[in-house]
């Protein structure tokens, strides 16, 4: 039965026996499902230091921090034309394509955006705030 190894020093998968840069340092011996899941992809440590698929490590709270603030960033962005648009609307005293109603749904809603990293459910995407239904037909 052929053996495989993991060095957790160099992150390499060792069919046989460990060899170049991990000859002499402390390997773990793998069954063979194990390699083959492993082979090919990036790897990295968990807690126990066995090797686990970069891809399967999960994101930090920084990193989720990030991603959730990426994502409101993009929704302000997003709808800053709208706002812009009913403002020259109301300047040039013309008929405003959002209702008084809208615009200051849309406007709360904004606000939220503005304030979900300081909600308690922050960074958690289920407590993301929710956008005004009608904003979809627009965007």
């Amino acid at each position: 039965m052929k053996k495989f190894f993991f060095c957790p020093e160099t992150l390499g998968l060792y069919p046989g026996a460990p060899y170049g840069d991990a000859a002499g340092k402390d390997c773990i011996e793998l069954t063979e499902a194990e390699y083959r899941a492993l082979a090919g992809h990036a790897l990295a440590l968990d807690a126990a230091g066995r090797p686990v698929l970069v891809a399967s490590l999960p994101l930090t709270v920084e990193q989720l921090e990030a991603a959730e603030r990426g994502w409101r960033d993009y929704e302000l962005r997003r709808s800053e034309w709208l706002i812009a648009r009913h403002r020259d609307e109301v300047d040039m005293v013309t008929t405003t394509t959002l209702s008084v109603e809208q615009y200051g749904e849309l406007l709360a809603w904004r606000q939220l955006l503005r304030d979900w990293p300081a909600s308690r459910a922050f960074p958690d995407d289920s407590g993301r705030p929710v956008p005004p239904a009608w904003l979809a037909s627009l965007t």
